[in-house]
C-alpha cells in the first residue's frame, strides 16, 4: 500500500455558552516555520519492511505523509508508519473547550486503515502503547480535493491493541 496523504490538523472548540458559537483552534498550519517539529517512525522492530517520511511542503502549508506498509515477515501481519511530533518543544493550545478534532486530509490511494492518536495516557497491556486513538476513513473519490474529517472526542479510546490499531 503506498500512500501520499497531505494532512492539515484543525481543532474545533465549541464554547459552553452557546451564543458564541463555533471556535476553530489551530493546532498545526504546516506553515513557515511550522508549529511544531514532525518526523516519521517506522516499524523497525521484528525485521519490519515498512518505510514512511514526512515532509512539510512551506509553499502550501500542507504536511506529505508518504510511504509503504509491509507485511513483517516473522509475523505474517502488517507493519506500520506513523507521522508523529516529539514530545520536546512547543506545547499545543488547550483544547479542553472542544468537542474534537477536525483534520483535513487527502489521499491519492483508497485505504480503510488510518487512525489517529494524541496523548500520552498508557494504553492497552504492551509497553510502547500510548495515547487516545480513533479510526478515520478519507473520503475517496476526488484525490485531488481536500477533506474535512470530524474526530469526535468521544471516538478516541484508551483502549486498544497495537496489533490491530
Amino acid at each position: 500500500m503506498r500512500l501520499r496523504s497531505p494532512l492539515i490538523f484543525l481543532l474545533s472548540s465549541r464554547s459552553l455558552n452557546s451564543t458564541l458559537g463555533l471556535k476553530d483552534i489551530t493546532i498545526e498550519s504546516y506553515g513557515d516555520p511550522p508549529s511544531h517539529t514532525w518526523i516519521s517512525i517506522n516499524d523497525p522492530v521484528m525485521g519490519g519492511q515498512s518505510t514512511g517520511t514526512f515532509s512539510i511542503d512551506k509553499a502550501n502549508n500542507v504536511g506529505i505523509f508518504e510511504g509503504e506498509v509491509k507485511d513483517v515477515p516473522s509475523l505474517n501481519a502488517p507493519g506500520f508508519i506513523s507521522a508523529r511530533t516529539p514530545r520536546t518543544g512547543s506545547w499545543f493550545p488547550d483544547v479542553t473547550t472542544c468537542d474534537g478534532l477536525k483534520i483535513r486530509v487527502r489521499s491519492s490511494n483508497p485505504y480503510n486503515g488510518y487512525h489517529l492518536s494524541f496523548g500520552t495516557n498508557f494504553a492497552g497491556t504492551m509497553r510502547y502503547a500510548h495515547g487516545y486513538k480513533a479510526h478515520f476513513d478519507v473520503p475517496s473519490g476526488m484525490p485531488s480535493q481536500f477533506h474535512d474529517v470530524i474526530l469526535k472526542f468521544t471516538a478516541f479510546s484508551d483502549n486498544w491493541d497495537p496489533k490491530s490499531g
